[in-house]
């Protein structure tokens, strides 16, 4: 049977892989919105060591909403901080230039609802992995599995002589300093 995955915001390596080798990625449609979770946020590392980009929410009861019902708020011009943030971390990053303009575009896009931009975001992530990924919906709600013991396989950071290797972010940090060799750590 095919785990279900929920959503997040330009998820984090091991997610990418829990379903490298599939072809279809199921996604939970049911859940309720976790606060503290990184449904809408991500890790990325700059020059003072690790960064948490978070999108803000609209207020309200979003903790006990449908993941789908979320709304982003855009009342602070977050895009900006994270494309900010994202030049100050992987400016001097090998395959900055190369794949900075389709996470911008992602910034960019201003959807209504969280999952439309965590969906956005996994698709430019997997593009840029040169991934083909169909995803379809769960029937139903499905509890999350317990998380999978996973090492961080190294690779060179913009700032791991500063910090060492910092594993746990997100895939733009893998992205950002292999490029195109990105996909041999999910093989």
């Amino acid at each position: 049977m095919q785990a279900a995955l929920k959503s997040f915001s330009f998820p984090h390596i091991h997610y990418f892989s829990q379903f490298w080798h599939e072809d279809h990625l199921l996604l939970d449609v049911h859940e309720n919105y976790q606060k503290r979770s990184f449904r809408n946020k991500y890790q990325v590392l700059g020059p003072n060591g690790v960064t948490t980009l978070s999108i803000p929410l609209q207020k309200g009861k979003h903790q006990q909403q449908n993941i789908r019902d979320v709304k982003i708020s855009y009342d602070q011009n977050w895009p900006r901080l994270h494309r900010e943030t994202l030049r100050a971390c992987y400016g001097s990053a090998a395959f900055f230039e190369h794949y900075f303009d389709a996470i911008e575009k992602v910034l960019e896009l201003r959807p209504v609802f969280l999952f439309d931009f965590n969906i956005a975001a996994l698709t430019c992530l997997c593009k840029m992995l040169k991934k083909e990924l169909g995803w379809k919906p769960t029937d139903d709600f499905v509890a999350e599995e317990q998380s999978l013991s996973v090492t961080s396989i190294k690779y060179p950071q913009v700032f791991e002589n500063k910090f060492g290797f910092t594993g746990g972010l997100s895939t733009i940090d893998l992205l950002m300093n292999m490029g195109p060799s990105s996909t041999r750590y999910f093989q």
